[in-house]
């Protein structure tokens, strides 16, 4: 069958490929390996109609992987493969996305997304899942869209201030835990693995915010006492 043929590496890698020319290009069109050999000829002849057509179909194939990279799930997936080891809730957020997100925008072009297309979405998982879950969504996406904004010279981010489904007052947690809900805390951390126990039973004794105590150093300590550096002390001055 004139242009197709076996292609064998020097490693002895074997693929089907066929040799054509688009104008004054010669193209090599890889087909897969897989496949038996009428298979491969069957698809052969497909991809050589194509180029009786006028087609392309190495640059059409280019073309399609371009832009698959661009998908909004291609984007998030390699966002959660570089970043998502700074991330405490990788899972969580990879869950969410893939859960919620992904069945409804995942396929769409990045750059395609719009605000209507966010809002939309947002609308649906707070009529659904609560106002708390749509602010997640939205907070994950914005940094996603962020993060790719920085790597792309034409993409520009669909989020705008307001966009959040809570005002801030409603974001405030105003929980207080009991007596026995603190007791309960502190048998449970008595037992928990090193450091976290020990971390969380700090946190108990000294009233502390989790990023004022993460961040402690040895210089902060002085004797019996710790001085928290007035930059890191997120506390309300009335307190």
């Amino acid at each position: 069958m004139p242009s197709f043929g076996l292609a064998v590496t020097e490693r002895g890698a074997k693929s089907y490929v066929i040799q054509y020319r688009s104008g004054r290009v010669s193209r090599r069109y890889t087909i897969n390996s897989v496949l038996g050999l009428e298979d491969a000829r069957r698809e052969a002849r497909a991809v050589l109609g194509q180029v009786a057509r006028g087609h392309d179909p190495v640059l059409e194939r280019r073309r399609t992987s371009e832009a698959s990279k661009n998908l909004l799930r291609a984007v998030c997936e390699r966002y959660l493969v570089r970043e998502g080891g700074k991330l405490r809730t990788t899972a969580k957020r990879q869950a969410n996305l893939e859960r919620l997100v992904y069945p409804v925008l995942g396929d769409r072009q990045i750059d395609d997304i719009k605000r209507g297309d966010i809002n939309a979405l947002l609308d649906d998982i707070e009529d659904q899942r609560g106002a708390a879950m749509a602010d997640q969504i939205l907070a994950t996406l914005r940094r996603i869209c962020n993060w790719h904004a920085i790597r792309d010279d034409q993409f520009r981010t669909p989020f705008v201030r307001g966009m959040a489904r809570r005002k801030p007052e409603e974001r405030e947690r105003s929980r207080t835990l009991s007596d026995d809900e603190l007791r309960r805390v502190w048998r449970t951390a008595e037992v928990f693995p090193s450091p976290w126990g020990q971390f969380v039973k700090f946190l108990l004794v000294s009233a502390c915010r989790r990023t004022e105590v993460s961040a402690m150093t040895w210089s902060e300590i002085s004797g019996d006492e710790w001085t928290i550096p007035r930059e890191r002390d997120t506390r309300p001055a009335s307190r």
